[in-house]
C-alpha cells in the first residue's frame, strides 16, 4: 500500500473469483490456514492460504443470504449465520 501526500494505493498481492454476487464477509483463521467468505449467492467457500489460494470446500444449502462466519478456537469448525427474516 503506497500512501502518497493524498492519495492511497492499493496494489492486491493476489487476486481470484470468490463467488457470482456480492461478498459479504471475509475471515482468515486462527491458525491462518484457511480464508472463509461468505456471500450473497447462499454459499461458503473455505479456501487454502497455501499458494495461490485454491479452493477447499463449498458449502451450499443455506435458504438465505449468508452474513457471517467464525471459526472455533482450534480453527476445525466453521459456524454460518443467516439474517433473521424482519
Amino acid at each position: 500500500m503506497a500512501n502518497n501526500r493524498d492519495v492511497t494505493t492499493i496494489t492486491p498481492a493476489h487476486k481470484f473469483p470468490a463467488h457470482n454476487k456480492y461478498l459479504i464477509r471475509c475471515l482468515l483463521s486462527s491458525d491462518v490456514k484457511h480464508l472463509a467468505t461468505c456471500s450473497a449467492d447462499t454459499t461458503v467457500k473455505i479456501w487454502s492460504t497455501e499458494g495461490e489460494f485454491p479452493l477447499e470446500t463449498k458449502l451450499e444449502g443455506h435458504q438465505r443470504w449468508v452474513w457471517d462466519c467464525a471459526f472455533s478456537a482450534d480453527s476445525a469448525y466453521l459456524v454460518t449465520g443467516l439474517h433473521p427474516i424482519a
